[in-house]
């Protein structure tokens, strides 16, 4: 006979082996092509840039075979067998044709993708000396921004024991903009495919980066240099707004900047706070182009964090400190007081560098009447757009 326990353990492994596999969560792996694709736009990526050295390890065999080791490869895996006898000009057409066919091909999404990290990298290293001074929003759209400067409450007022706490009033001030778009055509000719050249493509590419660069600079910078009226009806720099020095009859300005307070506003469209490119255009017979956009937004929203003087900048402190006290005597709406600078920006044109560095330098007097005030307490902002 077979006892209780061996009967028991028989019963168990019978329902064990009709019973389904144990439920394992699937695995997405990235196909070869994804791979492929990947590892060519880090190699091109890496010689539009001028720079071996960034391509990583797995991409380092495409950093050898060049356009058209890549095309060769491309065209091979779509069932061109005969791929590796083509030359430049006959790969060029090859490509050509399956894009035509197929509706899209590898190759100009691999470069889209090789070329967005190029630029947006090109445009990274460019001084972006805004940062400093003005403030950085994202948006959604191209709707109208309204920024209202509500941030200045009333003063709080007595309660007596027992007594209401009322509502203070905050007074408003309002300035409207709305992000915009710049753009560029960029293209990768056909003779540099054919000769397998991506050296004229990489400083096309660093180009564009200058040229978004350009733009945004331009915009900040002109709003100071425009002075252009606000939602008052007033220049920005103004006797009705209490933002100028006393100078009058020098040729240049130099502006003193409090990034604690609202000043510039400048929006990006969805957080991409670089130019970047967003289609192609085509792989036609005269090569591959594509569209460079950037979508911002600039506007002065309050001129109560900002301060010029048409003089030179005196070494002693005077015309900065004059400023200074535009700036300490600077009220709220409703007319509360507003509280102290806690940093403070000097924007200066070219002609004013060696002065406002100077200024700006920390050293040990001699005496208590060579104290540098603003030694160590003053960032300095040189600008060409200022001269």
């Amino acid at each position: 006979g077979v006892t209780r326990e061996v009967a028991l353990e028989a019963a168990l492994e019978a329902v064990a082996a009709r019973s389904p596999a144990p439920y394992a969560p699937a695995r997405v792996v990235a196909d070869a092509a994804e791979t492929r694709r990947h590892r060519m736009a880090s190699a091109i990526s890496a010689r539009l840039s001028g720079n071996a050295r960034a391509v990583p390890e797995e991409a380092r065999e495409y950093m050898a075979t060049g356009l058209h080791g890549m095309m060769r490869e491309m065209l091979m895996a779509a069932g061109v067998s005969h791929a590796h006898r083509l030359d430049g000009n006959a790969l060029y057409e090859a490509m050509r044709v399956q894009a035509a066919q197929h509706g899209v091909s590898d190759f100009p999404i691999i470069l889209k993708d090789a070329t967005n990290k190029t630029l947006q990298a090109a445009f990274a290293a460019f001084p972006a000396t805004w940062q400093a001074w003005c403030q950085e929003v994202d948006v959604a759209d191209f709707k109208t921004i309204t920024s209202a400067q509500n941030g200045f409450m009333p003063d709080m007022m007595p309660v007596r024991e027992g007594g209401e706490v009322k509502f203070g009033t905050i007074a408003e001030e309002g300035e409207t903009y709305a992000v915009g778009t710049q753009g560029i055509v960029v293209a990768l000719t056909r003779q540099a495919i054919i000769n397998d050249d991506l050296n004229a493509f990489g400083r096309i590419i660093r180009g564009a980066a200058e040229t978004g660069y350009r733009s945004l600079a331009d915009t900040v910078y002109g709003i100071l240099t425009t002075n252009g009226n606000m939602a008052d009806g007033n220049a920005l720099f103004s006797a009705a707004h209490a933002n100028v020095g006393a100078g009058a009859a020098g040729s240049i300005y130099h502006y003193l900047v409090c990034p604690d307070r609202p000043t510039i506003e400048i929006a990006y469209l969805s957080g991409r706070r670089a130019p970047e490119i967003t289609s192609q255009e085509g792989f036609d017979v005269l090569g591959i182009s594509y569209r460079v956009i950037f979508d911002f937004g600039a506007k002065a929203v309050s001129w109560r964090g900002m301060a010029r003087d048409r003089n030179a900048v005196n070494v002693d402190g005077s015309t900065v400190g004059a400023l200074e006290k535009v700036l300490l005597e600077m009220k709220a709406p409703g007319g509360a007081r507003i509280a102290p600078p806690q940093r403070k920006v000097l924007l200066v044109p070219p002609s004013e560098h060696m002065n406002a560095r100077r200024l700006a330098t920390a050293i040990t007097p001699d005496s208590a009447s060579n104290v540098n005030i603003y030694g160590g307490d003053l960032q300095v902002i040189v600008e060409p757009r200022l001269g």
